[in-house]
């Protein structure tokens, strides 16, 4: 077995692991917080949020709707812009597994990947991103364009290779990938001579002293292509990352912390905000709006309501369960092993 074998086997079984840690994590603290919904033990931070609605409510000029018929209007708002968040969200996961399967198929294939015409890869070294001292005629006018004299290849640069169709095709100092011990090398082309009628090519790195004994004499059969003067460093080098242990990891965590997040986060959403409708209504019965209510009775009401300690939440005006507050009761739950009580009386004791 390899090491790049073992390394692979080793970041899968870390992979489900971590999948498995997490998940029942999410699960517990998913439980923990439903139970805590359902027996009303975080009413008094929702009917905070309902008393601030009422007042951003009543301070409305031109009320058209009441505040139950305003709240349903904003509520469906809220469900297309859920959907269209959570599609976002999931283009990217999608965008991001797609990425991490290019990416390895690439690595299968020596780095490259073929689209047409076109051949796309990842320079493994630095051997044209400097000149050398000892080629010279990169100084000195020998190559006939600015361009191609200037042309420097970064290591990890991910780069575009036109399809190798003929020997005519490539001239001296061109850039060109070909294959080498199993490996493709991109070097400039040194020089051209020919044997038999075909053609032998000599490549050198620019940063290289002088050519390997597998440059010399380079049949057509083994060239993969010219460089067409596309490179992407950075591209490149998230290629390249992915392609690791570290890299692999990394996706699918990312992957699987959006998908398990959202997946219960959705879900306590939803408990909040039908508690908020539930109290919502039991406020304001079947009154078309606040408004209707007699003053001094209306402005008792968020007294009064929190006399019965009743709760409430909605899509737009829900407790915001922040990430961070989120993580801080996990942590908590965990490290001191404590519970979330499921009751008044649990909590008075």
């Amino acid at each position: 077995m390899g090491l790049s074998t073992l390394v692979l086997i080793v970041s899968a079984i870390s992979l489900v692991c971590f999948a498995i840690v997490y998940i029942c994590i999410f699960s517990f603290y998913y439980f923990n917080r439903k139970k805590c919904i359902e027996n009303k033990l975080e009413d008094n931070e929702v009917i905070k949020i309902l008393d601030k609605d009422v007042e951003k409510y009543d301070k409305k000029k031109n009320k058209k709707l009441s505040f139950i018929d305003t709240y349903y209007k904003r509520k469906k708002r809220k469900k297309v812009g859920n959907i269209i968040s959570n599609s976002i969200v999931g283009i990217f996961l999608v965008a991001l597994i797609g990425f991490f399967v290019w990416a390895t198929v690439m690595k299968s294939n020596d780095q490259t990947t073929y689209f047409g015409d076109k051949t796309y890869l990842v320079v493994q070294t630095s051997s044209m991103a400097s000149i050398n001292e000892n080629n010279k005629y990169l100084k000195d006018g020998s190559i006939d364009s600015k361009d191609r004299m200037n042309t420097r290849i970064s290591q990890y640069a991910f780069i575009g290779i036109d399809k190798f169709k003929s020997e005519d095709q490539i001239k001296v100092y061109d850039i060109v990938a070909f294959r080498m011990d199993d490996k493709i090398i991109v070097h400039r082309v040194y020089s051209i001579g020919e044997k038999d009628g075909h053609k032998l090519f000599t490549f050198r790195g620019d940063a290289n002293p002088a050519s390997m004994s597998g440059e010399i004499n380079v049949t057509s059969d083994r060239i993969v292509g010219v460089f067409d003067g596309y490179q992407n460093q950075i591209l490149g080098s998230i290629v390249i990352y992915i392609q690791s242990g570290t890299g692999l990891i990394s996706v699918f965590a990312i992957a699987i912390v959006l998908m398990v997040y959202i997946f219960y986060y959705d879900r306590i959403d939803l408990r909040l905000t039908d508690r908020y409708e539930a109290l919502m209504k039991e406020r304001f019965g079947n009154l078309a709006s606040p408004c209707n209510v007699d003053n001094a009775d209306f402005n008792d009401a968020p007294s009064k309501l929190k006399d019965k300690e009743v709760i409430t939440q909605s899509k737009d005006t829900s407790v915001k369960c922040s990430p961070a507050l989120d993580v801080a009761v996990i942590v908590i739950t965990f490290t001191k092993q404590t519970y979330i009580p499921y009751s008044e009386e649990d909590i008075r004791r």
